[in-house]
């Protein structure tokens, strides 16, 4: 049915997006929007009763996806903690000893 193939393509691109998010491919996800603010405006307002069931689900594909992406967001912020106080670690050696201080009994 003509009437459903925006709503279908919609669907079809949340499910690459999952697919995108899932296998972390972050380049590739941002080339979708254009598509779905295309399909989005094309789409009537009301839509039609036959296509809920299809919007249904990209509700939930979109609601999962977003999720994905928070938790990715957060393990990235994780991360980059973590290497900020790894870094902060290092400048701590990178000093090395003074040359004043390489013996211990040495008197000057």
């Amino acid at each position: 049915m003509a009437e459903l193939d925006a709503y279908r393509e919609l669907l079809e691109i949340a499910r690459r997006e999952h697919d995108l998010i899932r296998e972390q491919r972050w380049e590739e996800l941002g080339g979708l929007e254009p598509r779905r603010k295309q399909l989005m405006a094309s789409l009537p307002s009301p839509p039609p009763s036959s296509a809920r069931a299809l919007l249904e689900q990209v509700r939930d594909l979109v609601d999962a996806n977003a999720a994905s992406l928070a938790t990715a967001i957060e393990r990235t912020r994780d991360e980059l903690v973590q290497l900020a106080h790894g870094r902060r670690a290092m400048h701590g050696y990178a000093a090395g000893p003074s040359a004043a201080a390489r013996f211990v009994d040495e008197r000057r």
